[in-house]
């Protein structure tokens, strides 16, 4: 009797404390995927040159230039865009030919930073036109135009003959710039051209331009309106 007892708790030792397959350790999760980088800001994304026409109805577009096709826009120039819109009375149909800061934003948008240059569209204002030089500047009673382009400076007034200057730096200090042509020997004309960041039309015309220019050219003073063509 006491050795079946004995056989069956050996057998139920066994049964307990035989071979058992050790718990698997705890398998790591694996590393979540790196995040996809966040899109820059809008606001840290450098501005470019928007060149076409704006529309106002039935909501604010614009129509590039370059691809010629319409995307939706806004305006942050502070209303400056819209405003100028109303000023130069563009109408629907045609829009307001525009050169203006902005940037594309990831979803399409164009925004509006600052408007450089604007105008009703004309036969000689609009995309049909590729603009030249860096800036230009305008202006009229006599009617003079003027050009500043990396090979120089080209002034002309009326039907007197273009007079060319050579390349000159700028200098600038609260805001305002100066292009400055001093007489040398075998160039007689002189220049001294100061433009500032301020509205400014153009005489009568439809035109808006954001900077006014004063120029004196071999000693004569006149006054008119500039813009950037390009960026610097």
């Amino acid at each position: 009797m006491i050795r079946r007892f004995l056989l069956s708790a050996a057998l139920a030792a066994a049964a307990c404390g035989g071979d058992r397959t050790p718990p698997a350790a705890d398998t790591p999760a694996p590393a979540p995927a790196p995040a996809a980088p966040a899109p820059a800001p809008i606001q840290a994304l450098p501005d470019v040159m928007l060149r076409g026409t704006a529309h106002l109805e039935p909501s604010l577009t614009f129509r590039s230039c370059e691809t010629r096709t319409i995307i939706s826009a806004l305006d942050s120039t502070g209303g400056r865009l819209v405003s100028t819109y109303r000023l130069l009375q563009a109408s629907n149909e045609a829009g307001m030919y525009v050169l203006a800061r902005g940037v594309t934003a990831p979803n399409g948008t164009v925004i509006f930073r600052e408007v450089e240059y604007a105008s009703q569209p004309s036969a000689t204002e609009g995309c049909d036109q590729t603009p030249s030089g860096v800036i230009a500047a305008r202006g009229v009673g006599p009617d003079w135009h003027l050009e500043i382009s990396s090979s120089g400076i080209q002034f002309t007034r009326g039907a007197e003959p273009t007079i060319t200057f050579p390349a000159v730096t700028p200098s600038g200090s609260g805001g305002s710039i100066r292009y400055e042509v001093p007489a040398a020997p075998g160039a007689p004309h002189t220049l001294q051209l100061d433009l500032s960041r301020a509205a400014c039309n153009v005489g009568a015309k439809f035109t808006y331009a954001a900077m006014q220019a004063s120029l004196v050219v071999d000693g004569k003073a006149i006054r008119g309106c500039a813009w950037r063509n390009r960026l610097p």
